[in-house]
């Protein structure tokens, strides 16, 4: 959160109380002369931006009256691009890195009451700062002033809250360090419930962690962002030298299993990708305009922002605390080579001032180490100790888009990352789902996705929503923690063509260039919505057949009736042949309710089991290539009916054309060509039933490459249809039946496969018994 002066809200010399030993502030906001080799060629505002040009000295002279030689005087910077090398009265003070923020003390020998500030500011021949592929402005982005300070003065103050089990009460530990020699000042701190109420107070001993009880916490999410106000003095109480005051949180954070937590419960991050820039201000947006897109952001139903792709202003932290946004922020590496030390130097040194600058704030969910650089460890754990050491209760993580999958993991488990981000832009959700299985063991953020070809795509777009909605649920695997979509906002970018970009501006938001809500923003907005409901996947469902034929209807010989046999304890072996292992897995949880049917007159019961969780899903004997398989009966019978008789993987009718979207042909396989067969083992001989393609089994799937079948075999009739899938997988069941004239003791049905390729289904069997 951002920390504050007293003199911050009093921009004039002097305090509310009217104590002149309160610290002062000169804001250097205005016009400045900008120069270049020495030569005067305009003037720019600061904050402010302007387009790169390579090198430029910005200048302007400000009086701040008498000079008090009890005190310090410092120039401070909140973000410059991308370096500036700044000056008071001709002398160097020190070199403003990009995107940070900086306070540099001024010499006593060059204070005077009036000050001649510069500031050498190099943009685009930096190695570290500008953005690749990224809109990028150059110059003093960011509040500048000077500050006058005690010799003794606050230099940073450390918030961390500890939950109690049961969350009915917390203790808050305050951190301050002091910098600058002299008189030992009494530091006291205050803690000021949501409601302003004072709830705890303790006397600060710099360098040590004081705890705070706090009774009855308020915590902080994005549904109740409860801010707690901190306030931390040095000084006796009727004569403060310090006043430091910023908003704080209680929360817990973890990333535990696949999942991330947010006080102990089940954290789905719902983000958009933020940008710091805005239309007409570039990287100085005005705060109220800020404030006005963070709020549009939460209203839509996001509760995460990533802010992409380098740090932003200490403002959009303290307001998404206040609004109730989770925000991640970067250290501006993008594209780089993190093995470079002209940027891995400069980029680690602005991820700690960028932890030490926010990490009181509860909006912070996590740091992240990069964007779409390639996984580089050695980076990745210098990164991840300093967040550690800046912020123990701090998430890290990155935003990957190499789609080296087994590096990241690699990197990952080095760092010890809380997460893995990943960038993914596919055509077809069965890439993500690639990625995520990649990617298991550690929870995962779809940090970047969407846009591109999804911009105007209502059914692409609706897709993906369907995908991230499935892989959300606490049940899925692979799992995802959540996601960013990218972006909130059309931007201006030189470097993409249509239909991407469209005359140098990149057509990827939710929003456009005036903030006017796109055909997008509505499907996230109903995706937010979904996140919170229980994942109703699509439903598998089970139907008669239309148009079976009346054959299955003989009728009976007097006394007999049919009777189900049970063939749930009937073990098939799914490891003998590996493609049957992997046809079995496949539709694990995917077969639809089966029970007790009748198809024909006939009664049967669908061979079901519990797989995938999904107690009474149907469950078929799988029959893979040459296997046999021994279904005992020991019963004398009329007559026998079998739901099945149809082949995965190979079968009749097959299509042998190639295209370029079925790369490889199904196998062939020619009417009455060998299947397999039974054998049907009495107690007075045996008799074998040949099954052949197209006439006593049929391919499995009615839908082959672009058509829905319905073919016929005249040994079999229609009995059900699975539908798995209405656009490409509806499973037929067909029923066979033979009769005899007198009964016989069927000991038992022998099955045996003689194909090679072929996946033989068996869902149910029938027994006619005999009076």
């Amino acid at each position: 959160m951002t920390s504050t002066l007293l003199t911050e809200h009093h921009p004039a010399s002097g305090s509310a109380s009217g104590d002149s030993a309160t610290p002062r502030r000169w804001s250097l906001a205005g016009s400045w002369q900008r120069s270049i080799a020495g030569a005067p060629i305009d003037e720019v505002m600061v904050p402010g931006s302007y387009p790169p040009l390579g090198a430029c000295a910005l200048m302007r002279a400000i009086a701040i009256g008498a000079i008090d030689p009890g005190r310090r005087y410092f120039l401070c910077s909140d973000g410059v691009l991308a370096r500036a090398r700044l000056r008071c009265n001709h002398q160097e003070l020190g070199i403003a890195e990009a995107w940070s923020s900086s306070r540099f003390e001024i010499p006593p020998t060059c204070l005077a009451p009036r000050l001649a500030i510069t500031a050498e500011v190099t943009d685009i021949t930096e190695a570290y700062g500008p953005t690749p592929g990224r809109r990028f402005d150059a110059g003093l982005i960011r509040a500048l002033w000077i500050e006058s300070r005690p010799q003794v003065l606050i230099a940073d103050v450390h918030w961390q809250a500890v939950l109690a089990s049961d969350r009915g009460s917390a203790r808050g530990l305050v951190t301050l360090t002091c910098d600058g020699a002299g008189e030992t000042l009494p530091a006291n701190v205050h803690l000021y419930a949501p409601d302003g109420s004072c709830v705890a107070t303790a006397a600060l001993t710099p360098g040590q962690a004081t705890a705070l009880a706090i009774p009855a916490p308020a915590l902080w999410s994005p549904t109740t962002p409860h801010c707690y106000r901190l306030v931390v003095t040095l000084g006796e109480e009727e004569r403060w030298e310090e006043r430091w005051e910023e908003l704080v949180g209680i929360r817990t954070l973890e990333a535990r299993g696949a999942d991330l937590w947010l006080n102990g419960e089940r954290l789905l991050l719902a983000g958009v990708c933020r940008h710091e820039f805005m239309p007409g201000h570039g990287y100085a947006p005005p705060l109220e305009a800020v404030r006005a897109e963070l709020i549009a952001i939460r209203r839509a139903g996001f509760n995460y922002v990533r802010l992409v792709h380098s740090p932003q202003s200490r403002d959009v932290v303290r307001l998404a605390s206040e609004i109730g946004l989770l925000v991640s922020q970067e250290p501006g590496t993008c594209f780089h080579d993190l093995g470079d030390p002209l940027v891995a130097g400069p980029a680690l040194a602005a991820l700690a001032r960028l932890v030490r600058r926010d990490r009181n704030a509860p909006a912070v969910l996590a740091w992240l180490i990069y964007n779409e650089c390639l996984p580089h460890v050695g980076y990745a754990c210098r990164a991840a100790e300093l967040c550690r050491e800046l912020d123990p209760q701090g998430l890290i993580a990155c935003a990957d888009c190499s789609g080296k999958f087994a590096e990241v993991m690699t990197m990952a488990r080095a760092a010890r990352l809380s997460f893995v981000g990943l960038n993914i832009y596919s055509i077809t959700p069965d890439d993500y789902r690639t990625a995520l299985s990649a990617c298991a063991g550690i929870p995962l953020v779809l940090t970047e996705w969407g846009a591109g070809i999804w911009s105007n795509n209502q059914a692409g777009l609706d897709a993906l929503c369907r995908m991230i909605t499935e892989h959300v649920h606490s049940d899925a695997s692979p799992r995802l923690a959540g996601f960013s979509y990218w972006c909130w906002a059309d931007y201006e970018e030189y470097s993409r063509c249509e239909p991407c970009a469209i005359d140098g501006w990149t057509i990827q938001g939710l929003v456009d260039r005036y903030g006017a809500p796109k055909s997008e923003f509505q499907q996230l907005t109903r995706l937010c919505s979904d996140l919170g409901r229980p994942w109703a996947p699509r439903r598998a469902t089970l139907q008669a057949a239309a148009g079976a034929p009346p054959s299955c209807s003989t009728p009976l010989e007097p006394g007999c009736s049919w009777l189900p046999l049970d063939l749930s304890p009937i073990a098939a072996d799914d490891t003998a042949d590996a493609t049957l292992g992997a046809m079995r897995s496949r539709y694990r949880g995917r077969w639809p309710r089966g029970g007790q049917v009748t198809s024909g007159g006939i009664p049967f019961a669908l061979r079901c089991s519990d797989a995938g969780g999904e107690v009474g899903a149907l469950h078929p004997l799988l029959l893979g290539p040459s296997q046999t398989l021994t279904i005992p009966v020991g019963s004398r019978i009329h007559g026998l009916a079998v739901l099945g008789h149809t082949s995965f993987l190979a079968g009749y009718p097959s299509s042998s054309i190639h295209s370029v979207h079925h790369h490889d042909a199904e196998p062939v396989r020619a009417l009455g060509s060998a299947a397999g067969a039974y054998h049907l083992r009495f107690d007075d001989g045996e008799e074998v039933v040949a099954l052949r393609h197209g006439l006593e089994v049929l391919r499995a799937n009615a839908i082959c490459r672009w058509w829905k079948l319905a073919p016929r075999a005249p040994a079999t009739v229609p009995a059900l249809e699975a539908e798995i899938h209405p656009s490409y997988e509806i499973l037929r069941i067909d029923c066979w039946q033979r009769r005899w004239d007198r009964p016989r003791l069927l000991r038992d049905l022998h099955w045996v496969s003689q194909d090679g390729v072929a996946i033989q289904s068996l869902y149910a069997l029938s027994l006619l018994l005999a009076p």
